[in-house]
């Protein structure tokens, strides 16, 4: 009895030792400051434009509330879209593939409103003293369309290529999409900046 109260102490004791060694990680990511030193809680809505909504008792500033719901309608339509091709594939490989790939891309476009627009202020600045430059639903974003984009080619692949020009293109897509997860982990633990920036997704 006391062995098997000692191996439940222990288990307990490493999970919170693990907890509190992924949190520290995870919030590194905060180190990394906005390129815009200025931007603060105080200043955030003079620069963009927000619109105050009240739910409940709590009071939530929306940032870029047009932008907001563009990007999720973009979202929300993609998914669907995604959803049907894979309801039809059927026996279509390409089928399949652009249904995962529209599935990612819409979810990834819902991440993007959340963090980039519609809840920007929230995430990023509501209790700091100056704003982040990027939270982890916005590395997630990038993952997804990354991710997206590789599945994507599978389709594309699948659709128009056949022997050795697709497998080639199945291995670049494979490659493709795990080094860029990769890189973004690293870049978010570490933190390293430029690992998470729009422009290394697109060249990636």
């Amino acid at each position: 009895m006391e062995r098997f109260s000692f191996s439940v102490i222990s288990f307990f004791a490493a999970i919170s030792a693990m907890s509190k060694v992924v949190k520290s990680a995870c919030s590194r990511l905060y180190l990394i400051r906005s390129d815009e030193s200025e931007l603060t809680p105080e200043n955030w809505c003079e620069l963009q434009p927000c619109a105050k909504i009240k739910l409940a008792s709590k009071e939530i500033i929306l940032t870029q509330p047009t932008s907001t719901f563009l990007v999720y309608a973009l979202g929300l339509q993609t998914t669907g879209t995604g959803l049907y091709f894979l309801h039809i594939s059927g026996s279509e490989i390409s089928r399949l593939w652009w249904g995962i790939s529209l599935v990612l891309w819409g979810i990834g476009a819902l991440l993007a409103g959340t963090s980039y627009q519609g809840f920007a202020y929230e995430i990023k600045c509501a209790g700091r003293q100056s704003c982040t430059w990027t939270s982890w639903w916005e590395v997630i974003y990038l993952m997804f369309q990354q991710v997206s984009m590789a599945t994507m080619l599978v389709a594309v692949a699948y659709s128009c290529t056949e022997g050795l020009l697709l497998k080639m293109l199945l291995i670049y897509a494979l490659i493709s999409g795990v080094l860029y997860v990769g890189s973004t982990f690293i870049g978010a633990f570490f933190p390293i900046k430029s690992l998470l920036t729009f422009n290394f997704m697109v060249w990636i």
